[in-house]
C-alpha cells in the first residue's frame, strides 16, 4: 500500500475546503489516479460535488455516527483501493466532539489547512500557530492561502509562515473557485452549469498559482475485526424485500452506505423520480428521503400520480419511513417562505410551513424497543398540528431533541437516520 492521503482542514467554515478539495481530486484525476474522498460529519451536499469531481462515491466519515470500527474500516479499505485519499473535515479543526484534530490524530492522517487570507497578511502565522498548539497534537502537512490579493500578499504571508510551516501556495482572488451556495451550503452538484467543466477549470487554477499538490504517504493501521454481527446473519433482515426509494434533486439526502447496508440485507433496492411523475413502484417498503422538496413545490403539487400512489402505500399499511423532507410531502400542504401554501400527499393531517431560520440542527438518536439508532437533524421548516404515536429523539447531552412517529407501517420524523449504526432497528423500520 502506497497511498498518499491528507485531511483538509481549515479554522471555520467558508474558508475554501470543499473547493480546495473538488480541485485537488480534479487535479489528480486528470493525472491518471484513483482518488477515494471521506466527508467528515453528517454531510450530504459536499459530497455530491466532490463525487462529480472524483468520479467516485463519497463516503462519509463520522466518529459519533458511525463509531470506531466503522470509521477505521472505512479508512483503511480507501487507503487500499485508491492511490490518493482526500478528507474533507467539518467546520474549524478543533470543533465538534471528536474533533477533526482528533481525527487525525487518532488515524496518524496529516493535515492541509486551507485558509482564508483575504484580510490578513502576516496574522497568518499566528493563526497556523494556534492551531497546531491548542487541544490535540497532530501532524501537518503543510498550509494553502486562499483569496489573496496580489504577489505581495504572497509574500507577506509566505515569510511570514517560511519558518514555522511547509507553505503550499497562495490561491487569488479568483470567480473561477466560487461556487453558488444556499442555506445548507454548496448547492446541489446537478445545479451548477457545465460543472465538469468547472470543476476542470479548477483544477487548472492549482497549476496556475503555483500549488505544491504533492501529498504525504500515509500507512493507516488495519482495524480489528468486529464480528458482532456476521454478514450471513445481516444478509437476512431484509431478504426479498422490495424496497422503493425516491431519488431526485427533491429526495436527494440519501448516505452511499444506507443503501449498502439495504441490499447487504437481502433487500432489491429500485430507485423513482417523483419529480419525473413517476409512482411509487411495486414494492413491499417505501423510502421517502429528505432533501429539498421546498424548491420544487409546484413541481410536486402538480405530480398527481406520485402523490396518489404515496397516499395509497401509507393506507395500504405498508412499511414507510419518510425524513425530514420525505415527511413534508405526506401533509396536506407545504407553505413556503413567501406564503404560498402547496398541496401534497394529505396522507397525514398535518401542514408543514418553510422558516428563514433554522428549526433544528445537530446529532440525535432514536431508541425503539431497546434498540438504538443514530443520525441527525437540521431544518427550516415547522410541523403544524398533532400527531399520535409519537417519541422523543435524544440529542448528544441527552436532552428531548426531534419528535418521531411510529404508527402502524408509517414511521417518520426528521431525522436523519445512519442506517449502519444499528441494522436490526433498521431491518425492522422496513418490516411489518
Amino acid at each position: 500500500m502506497n497511498t498518499r492521503a491528507t485531511l483538509i482542514a481549515a479554522p471555520s467554515s467558508h474558508q475554501g475546503k470543499t473547493v480546495y478539495t473538488a480541485a485537488l481530486a480534479r487535479h489528480y484525476i486528470n493525472n491518471g489516479y484513483s482518488v477515494q474522498i471521506l466527508k467528515v460529519g453528517p454531510d450530504y451536499l459536499d459530497p455530491m460535488l466532490l463525487e462529480a469531481a472524483s468520479k467516485q462515491p463519497v463516503l462519509n466519515l463520522d466518529w459519533w455516527m458511525m463509531g470506531e470500527q466503522q470509521c477505521r474500516q472505512l479508512y483503511y479499505d480507501a487507503c487500499r483501493n485508491a492511490d490518493i485519499v482526500l478528507v474533507e473535515s467539518l467546520m474549524g479543526l478543533h470543533d465538534n466532539t471528536p474533533s477533526n484534530a482528533w481525527l487525525a490524530n487518532s488515524l496518524s492522517l496529516p493535515v492541509t489547512l486551507i485558509i482564508n487570507m483575504a484580510k490578513f497578511a502576516q496574522t497568518s502565522a499566528a493563526v497556523v500557530h494556534g492551531m497546531c498548539s491548542y487541544d490535540i497534537p497532530f501532524t501537518l502537512h503543510g498550509v494553502v492561502g486562499n483569496r489573496l490579493g496580489s504577489q505581495h500578499h504572497h509574500t507577506l504571508v509566505n515569510e511570514a509562515l517560511e519558518n514555522q510551516c511547509r507553505y503550499l501556495g497562495s490561491l487569488r482572488r479568483d470567480d473561477y473557485m466560487i461556487l453558488p451556495e444556499r442555506h445548507l451550503g454548496i448547492v446541489q452538484a446537478e445545479e451548477i452549469n457545465n460543472l465538469d467543466q468547472r470543476l476542470d477549470e479548477i483544477a487548472c487554477c492549482l497549476k496556475t498559482y503555483d500549488i505544491d499538490t504533492d501529498l504525504p504517504v500515509v500507512k493507516p493501521t488495519k482495524p480489528i475485526v468486529d464480528n458482532s454481527l456476521p454478514v450471513a446473519q445481516i444478509s437476512n433482515f431484509l431478504q426479498g424485500s422490495r424496497i422503493a426509494i425516491a431519488r431526485d434533486a427533491a429526495f436527494s439526502f440519501i448516505y452511499p452506505e444506507n443503501i449498502r447496508l439495504l441490499s447487504d440485507m437481502g433487500a432489491k433496492i429500485e430507485f423513482f423520480s417523483p419529480l419525473a411523475g413517476e409512482p411509487v413502484p411495486d414494492c413491499d417498503a417505501l423510502w421517502l428521503p429528505g432533501g429539498y422538496p421546498e424548491l420544487h413545490l409546484n413541481s410536486l403539487s402538480s405530480q398527481q400520480l406520485f402523490l396518489e400512489s404515496v397516499y395509497n402505500h401509507i393506507y395500504s399499511k405498508k412499511p414507510t419511513l419518510a425524513e425530514c423532507g420525505g415527511m413534508m410531502v405526506l401533509g396536506k400542504t407545504i407553505t413556503d417562505i413567501n406564503g404560498v401554501s402547496y398541496s401534497m400527499c394529505n396522507a397525514i393531517s398535518n401542514r408543514f410551513e418553510m422558516t428563514r431560520r433554522f428549526q433544528s440542527v445537530g446529532y440525535q438518536q432514536l431508541t425503539i424497543d431497546n434498540q438504538t439508532i443514530r443520525g441527525h437533524s437540521f431544518h427550516h421548516s415547522k410541523m403544524l398540528g398533532e400527531f399520535s404515536h409519537l417519541q422523543r429523539c435524544k440529542t448528544v447531552d441527552g436532552n428531548n431533541g426531534e419528535c418521531f412517529f411510529d404508527n402502524g407501517g408509517l414511521r417518520m420524523g426528521y431525522m436523519h437516520l445512519y442506517f449502519p449504526s444499528n441494522p436490526q432497528l433498521t431491518a425492522r423500520l422496513f418490516s411489518y
